[in-house]
C-alpha cells in the first residue's frame, strides 16, 4: 500500500439497533487523530428505513436473530436455514458500490451477532470488485475463542482483529502501508495454509480517557429514528464473571474513564449535535427542546460505583439539561437517597439483570453478587423515585429445579408493582467463550455433538422450551408486564 493512500472505510451492516453505531464512531476518531482519512458506513440504517414491512414483521428485534445469523453447516456463506434473506437478498451491490466510490485502502467491518453474515458477504461482493483491497472484520463475535475461526475459514476476511481494534487496527495500517508482514501484529487473526492462526494477545488501553471522542459526522442523526438518541461508553469490561455471559472473557479487565471525561464528551456531544439548532430554536420560543438522550453501552453503568455516583454530582453541580439510562446490577449501595441522585443526574431508567428469583439458581450463575431481597428494594426505590426498571429473565440455567422456577415467577408477582417491563426472557443458551460453554461438566452438563445440551434439573432444550411458555402464560395471566416470547418453530416473524 502506497503511503499516500490512506483511506479506510468502517462498515456497519444489518441488523442492528437503530441508533448510530458506537464502534465505528470510535474507531473513526482514534485513527483520523493518526493522520488517516475515514469514512463511516452505517448500512443497517439504509435498511431499516427501507425496510417497514420488515420492521412491522420485527427483524431487528431478538425474536428474528436467527433471521441474521450464519449458516455453520454450510461450506458456502449463507443465512441461517430458513432466513428471510436466503430468498430476499440483501442490496449488497449497491452497498459495495456506496464503499467504492470513497475509493477505500481498507475496509473495515464491525461485527456483532446479527451482522456477521451480511457483513461477509459485502466483503466477498467487495472482494470480486477490488480483489487487492484487504478486508478486516473486528467486534466480540470474531474472536478467536468465539467465530473468528470460522470467518477466517471462508477466505472472505484478510485480518481479523482480536480484541480491543484502536492500536491494533493503526498497527495494521501502518504495516500494510509499508508493505510488511503483519504477522507479527498481536491480536489478530490470519489465515495461513488454510490454518486460522492467530497471534498473542496485545495488551489491553490502560487509560480510556486519552481516546479522542467518537466521531457521529458520517451519520444522518435526522434519519435514525430518534435522532436524540446519543450512543456512550464509559467503561469496557465487567467487574463480574457471570456463567453465561461473554463480556468478562472478551474484555479480560474492566476499565472504567473518569466521571469528568465521561461528562465532557456528553457536553461535547450535545454541543456538536447536527440538530442542536432546532433544539435551540425550540428552547427560545418557550417550547420544551428535544431530549438529549445517552444511551450508555456498557456492560454495567454501576460497575464503578464511584465514577458514577461522581459523573451524578458534575451534571447536577452543573445543571446539565440531559437524559441517560443504561444495563446496571442490582447493588445494595443503591440505596434510596442515590436513586433520588441518580433521577436529579438525568437518569430515566435501568436494565437489570435479575436473570432468576432463586438465590440458589444465582450462586450457580456466579451472580452471587445479587441478593434477592436486596433486588426487591433496589426495584422498588428506582419505581418511587420515577426511574421505571427493566429487568432481564433467564430460564432453564442448568442447576435450575421446577422449584428455583416458580421462585422467579413469585418474585415478578409480588414485586410487578416496580417493574415496568421483564424483557429479554430467554432460555439459557451455552454461548461460545463462556465459562458455561467451557466447562459444561461444572454445572453437570452434557453436551451432543450437534451442539445441544441436557442437564438434570432442566431436561433438554424441548423440556426448557416448555418452561419458557409456563413463565410467559404465568405473566400473562398474573398481570406482570414483559415482552412477548417467539412462538417455537416459527420461520418468519409475522
Amino acid at each position: 500500500m502506497n503511503q499516500e493512500r490512506r483511506r479506510i472505510a468502517l462498515v456497519n451492516c444489518p441488523a442492528w439497533g437503530a441508533i448510530p453505531p458506537l464502534g465505528i464512531a470510535a474507531l473513526k476518531s482514534f485513527m483520523v487523530s493518526h493522520g488517516y482519512v475515514v469514512k463511516c458506513f452505517d448500512f443497517n440504517l439504509d435498511f431499516y428505513n427501507s425496510s417497514p414491512q420488515l420492521i412491522k414483521r420485527g427483524f431487528w428485534a431478538a425474536d428474528c436473530y436467527n433471521q441474521w445469523t450464519l449458516d455453520y453447516s454450510q461450506t458456502d456463506v449463507r443465512f441461517n436455514r430458513g432466513s428471510h434473506f436466503n430468498t430476499t437478498p440483501l442490496p449488497l451491490k449497491q452497498w459495495a458500490e456506496d464503499i467504492l466510490s470513497f475509493k477505500p485502502d481498507v475496509v473495515g467491518f464491525s461485527t456483532n451477532l446479527t451482522n456477521m453474515t451480511p457483513g461477509i458477504l459485502l466483503a466477498k461482493e467487495l472482494k470480486v470488485l477490488v480483489p487487492g483491497v484487504p478486508m478486516i472484520f473486528g467486534g466480540p463475535n470474531v474472536a478467536q475463542d468465539r467465530e473468528g475461526d470460522i470467518l477466517l475459514k471462508t477466505g472472505v476476511a484478510d485480518i481479523v482483529v482480536a480484541k480491543e481494534g484502536e492500536e491494533t487496527l493503526l498497527e495494521v495500517m501502518k504495516a500494510l502501508e509499508n508493505q510488511e508482514d503483519v504477522s507479527s501484529i498481536r491480536g489478530i487473526g490470519l489465515l495461513i495454509n488454510g490454518v486460522p492462526t492467530w497471534t498473542p494477545p496485545r495488551p489491553q488501553i490502560a487509560d480510556l480517557d486519552k481516546l479522542p471522542f467518537p466521531d457521529f459526522n458520517d451519520f444522518p442523526l435526522d434519519k435514525y429514528p430518534s435522532p436524540y438518541d446519543i450512543p456512550i461508553m464509559a467503561s469496557r469490561g465487567c467487574v463480574y464473571h457471570c456463567a453465561f455471559c461473554y463480556e468478562h472473557i472478551f474484555w479480560k479487565k474492566f476499565r472504567s474513564r473518569s466521571a469528568e471525561n465521561v461528562v465532557a464528551e456528553m457536553v461535547h456531544r450535545m454541543n456538536e449535535h447536527s440538530l442542536r439548532l432546532p433544539a435551540n430554536k425550540n428552547a427560545k420560543n418557550g417550547n420544551a427542546p428535544p431530549a438529549f438522550v445517552f444511551l450508555f453501552a456498557d456492560s454495567l453503568v454501576n460497575g464503578h460505583f464511584k465514577a458514577l455516583e461522581e459523573m451524578c454530582d458534575i451534571i447536577i453541580e452543573r445543571g446539565i439539561k440531559l437524559s441517560w439510562t443504561g444495563q446496571a446490577t442490582l447493588d445494595k449501595r443503591m440505596t434510596w437517597s442515590f436513586f433520588q441522585k441518580l433521577k436529579r443526574a438525568g437518569c430515566t431508567g435501568l436494565a437489570f439483570g435479575l436473570e432468576s428469583g432463586s438465590e440458589m439458581v444465582l450462586d450457580g450463575m456466579s451472580k452471587n453478587h445479587n441478593k434477592i431481597k436486596s433486588a426487591s428494594n433496589i426495584l422498588e426505590y428506582a419505581y418511587k423515585a420515577g426511574m421505571p426498571s427493566t429487568v432481564n429473565v433467564m430460564v432453564g440455567f442448568p442447576t435450575e429445579r421446577f422449584r428455583d422456577f416458580l421462585q422467579t415467577i413469585a418474585f415478578l408477582f409480588k414485586n410487578r408493582k416496580w417493574i415496568y417491563q421483564v424483557s429479554n426472557v430467554t432460555e439459557t443458551q451455552l454461548a461460545l467463550g463462556t465459562p458455561l460453554w467451557i466447562n459444561p461438566e461444572k454445572w453437570n452438563v452434557t453436551v451432543s455433538q450437534d451442539g445441544s445440551w441436557t442437564s438434570p434439573n432442566t431436561g433438554t432444550e424441548k423440556d426448557r422450551k416448555r418452561r419458557l411458555k409456563l413463565l410467559h402464560w404465568s405473566m400473562t395471566l398474573l398481570g406482570i408486564p414483559h415482552q412477548r416470547i417467539a412462538e417455537e418453530n416459527v420461520v418468519y416473524c409475522d
